[in-house]
């Protein structure tokens, strides 16, 4: 196989790589987290009792790969001129529920609260469940750590070699002889 063939199955293979390789090597961080995360589940043993050590690794890892999955969808929504309209509408409809969580977990506030307003905060971090993994109450939303992490992920492995339109505009050195 050539080098032109590598590169055409690597593309293809991986294809937010073409948008930006950084982007696509956050996306593997993403689906690896995911695996492990999948890992702890459930979290409530047979005797009915949840595994503290579980339940705290799960937490931790759930809440960064939220931040992460939240950052890599914003990158991408900042170049909307790199994707097709509708990969681009999928972006931005995986940002906006993204953010839902995002939010209370970075800011510990929610989502489109006023600065300075009385804090609606209660609801952020309560779990109203732990079975397969958290359920969270936000907003009146209800948010189950598995299917949210599925849902993002699908979305953006939906994404084809021919959504992409160009590569995340850079800025590279000049070329030295």
């Amino acid at each position: 196989m050539d080098d032109d063939e590598l590169a055409k199955r690597f593309a293809n293979d991986n294809p937010l790589a073409t948008f930006s390789i950084y982007t696509q090597a956050q996306y593997d961080a993403l689906e690896r987290t995911r695996d492990q995360l999948r890992s702890y589940c459930p979290l409530v043993g047979a005797d009915g009792i949840v595994s503290a050590a579980a339940f705290r690794e799960y937490y931790d890892l759930f809440w960064l790969w939220t931040l992460g999955a939240y950052e890599v969808l914003r990158t991408m929504a900042a170049h909307p001129g790199c994707f097709s309209g509708e990969a681009f509408s999928r972006i931005l409809s995986l940002k906006m529920q993204a953010a839902n969580l995002r939010v209370p977990f970075a800011k510990q506030e929610l989502r489109g609260q006023k600065r300075g307003a009385a804090n609606r905060f209660y609801s952020e971090n309560s779990i109203k469940g732990v079975e397969n993994g958290l359920t969270f109450v936000i907003n009146d939303q209800h948010i189950e750590s598995e299917q949210f992490m599925d849902e993002v992920l699908r979305g953006m492995r939906a994404i084809q070699p021919e959504d992409i339109v160009k590569e995340m505009p850079i800025n590279r050195p000049p070329k030295t002889l």
